[in-house]
């Protein structure tokens, strides 16, 4: 009995010691089975700045290093005595492991040590928004209190109080920026650091008016009206031009004349503005830019001789341009180059037009404007003063009650022409489909129509159209609402940055 228990015995010792050694076999350790690697040894660990700095003592025979931290493992070649890691925040813990590999690829057990930073809590939501030439920085404090916020800009040092949750940097110069917030306690204790890198791109829209007088005076606009002709509007839609410009947008006045002599390259322009509303009665105010009898697109008085070849020129470069992804918008009478240049065909050119030199009486009374049918969140129609009701789409003014008004028009009439239905609707579509467009605003009753956009096709530009007996610029000197001035606006922005994005 005896010896069967001894010879159990020794049989479970010998599956103890089979077991045991085919267990070791199978043990590894990231990998690399744990013998004789040797460990470091002073390991410490100090904040410096946003930084854990780990310090080490290495044993002979290092090969590399493996650091392991809250996020996960960092494998350092050769024998480093040293590791950073950062940002470290406030009232967090932070644990580090360090261990040695051998030349032979052994891993050494690890020396751990521990960091727990306290001081102020870094912002929150730290931003840098783009407005034109500045930067606005923002940020949400998560404590009050707070004795002072430093702002590094590049190597600049901007020191605000405690309680500011934003600043702006003006005048930025394009370039690569680094912007860096703490704030500090009542112990000037500095807070965990945040940091955001921007970089400044400046794409300058550059727009042109293209306009009858030689230059921008009101010497020059005066020598250009003639004894039944007067280009006023003109004159007040370039006065008013200037002030779209800004930061990012600069603008130019070019003559009719300098364009068609070559003077002018329109290649440089994102968009060119086309305005001419010099008022004749009878059909030759659809006769623009060529007119049969008078020069109405030289520097010289309108109703000298026709001037047919300076015509021909000034088709031709702007044709040119728009073919090549000009933008454009014609305005008033301009509207009637549209089919010379290839935006339309014949039947694409308004099928109405009248116009005399001088106010209507009969109009000064009411308030004149139009309906906008198109979508109300166009970038066209952003900003523009507006209501519903009562009319096909939403209702914005253009000329105020007591403004003095021509009356001059240049329309698409629904109510008769190649596009004509039975339903005002069917009409509305089929107009589309004739000149390629879309209908962006017209009169109330919708059978008028002001406002058309042509989307680029291929490589040519987009186009818009503004007509219409509503949209006129000089009315008196009587005190007129802004939405006129806004449309072209956002239509002179839109298209320019259309030009800019290709």
């Amino acid at each position: 009995m005896i010896k069967i228990i001894k010879r159990i015995s020794m049989f479970l010792v010998f599956g103890c010691l089979l077991a045991l050694t085919s267990s070791c076999e199978d043990i590894e350790w990231g990998g690399i089975t744990p013998t004789i690697a040797q460990k470091v040894s002073g390991l410490s660990v100090a904040l410096n700045g946003d930084d854990a700095v780990l310090t080490w003592t290495n044993p002979s025979n290092v090969s590399s290093i493996v650091v392991i931290h809250n996020d996960g493992v960092a494998n350092i070649e050769g024998a480093a005595t040293t590791f950073s890691y950062g940002i470290i925040d406030v009232n967090k813990d932070y644990t580090f492991t360090v261990k040695t590999k051998d030349a032979d690829g052994n891993l050494s057990l690890g020396e751990t040590v521990s960091l727990r930073r306290v001081g102020p809590e870094a912002v929150r939501n730290f931003k840098v928004e783009q407005d034109g030439r500045n930067l606005i920085l923002t940020w949400d404090l998560i404590e009050t209190g707070l004795q002072s916020i430093k702002l590094q800009i590049n190597d600049e040092v901007v020191n605000l109080s405690g309680n500011v949750t934003s600043y702006t940097v003006s005048d930025v110069a394009a370039g690569n920026y680094t912007f860096k917030i703490n704030t500090f306690n009542t112990a000037n204790v500095i807070s965990p650091s945040r940091i955001i890198e921007k970089i400044v791109n400046y794409n300058i829209r550059r727009i042109a008016f293209l306009g009858a007088a030689a230059e921008n005076t009101p010497a020059a606009w005066n020598a250009c009206n003639g004894g039944d002709f007067t280009v006023d509007d003109d004159e007040t839609a370039a006065a008013w031009f200037p002030n779209i410009a800004g930061p990012l947008t600069e603008v130019s006045y070019h003559s009719f004349t300098d364009v068609a002599n070559g003077e002018v390259d329109l290649s440089v322009y994102d968009a060119i503005w086309i305005q001419f509303d010099g008022g004749w009665w009878g059909d030759r105010v659809a006769q623009f830019p060529k007119n049969g009898a008078n020069c109405i697109i030289g520097e010289g008085p309108a109703d000298g001789p026709a001037c047919s070849d300076l015509a021909d020129n000034l088709i031709n470069k702007v044709k040119t341009y728009y073919q090549a992804g000009g933008n454009i918008l014609v305005s008033n009478f301009a509207v009637f180059i549209l089919d010379d240049i290839g935006v339309v065909d014949g039947n694409g050119v308004p099928n109405q037009a009248w116009g005399g030199i001088g106010y209507e009486d009969w109009a000064t009374g009411g308030a004149w404007g139009g309906s906008w049918t198109a979508d109300t969140s166009s970038p066209y129609f952003a900003g523009v003063s507006s209501s519903t009701g009562g009319c096909i789409g939403a209702n914005f003014e253009t000329l105020a009650a007591g403004t003095l008004k021509k009356n001059r028009v240049a329309q698409y009439n629904m109510d008769f022409g190649p596009w004509k239905a039975a339903t005002l609707n069917e009409t509305r579509s089929n107009f589309e489909a004739t000149v390629g467009g879309n209908i962006l605003w017209g009169n109330c009753d919708g059978n008028e129509v002001w406002g058309v956009e042509w989307p680029s096709k291929g490589t040519t530009g987009t186009v818009v159209c503004a007509i219409g007996g509503t949209w006129d610029w000089e009315v008196g000197g009587a005190s007129n609402g802004n939405n006129m001035k806004i449309i072209t606006k956002n239509i002179l922005t839109h298209l320019a940055d259309l030009g800019l994005s290709n």
